[in-house]
């Protein structure tokens, strides 16, 4: 599942995308990848996206980032 968690619109036009993609990695087994990117529309390459970060997450790390997202909301 890939989203587009920000965008940021510039004085010049462009847009500056922050994109989140989480993808379940078949090793190790149960593991699932996360990875931030960007993609800037003023760049040569305008839908090239350049990821930034990436973390594979056991199945006990995703139950626990998703519990720290919907506690912080639910504040």
């Amino acid at each position: 599942m890939k989203q587009t968690l920000q965008t940021t619109q510039e004085t010049n036009g462009s847009e500056f995308h922050l994109v989140a993609e989480v993808t379940e990695c078949s090793n190790p087994e149960g593991y699932t990848s996360l990875t931030f990117s960007t993609v800037w529309t003023g760049a040569k390459n305008p839908k090239e996206q350049q990821d930034k970060y990436t973390v594979l997450l056991s199945p006990a790390a995703l139950v626990a980032l998703r519990n720290l997202l919907v506690e912080d909301t639910e504040k």
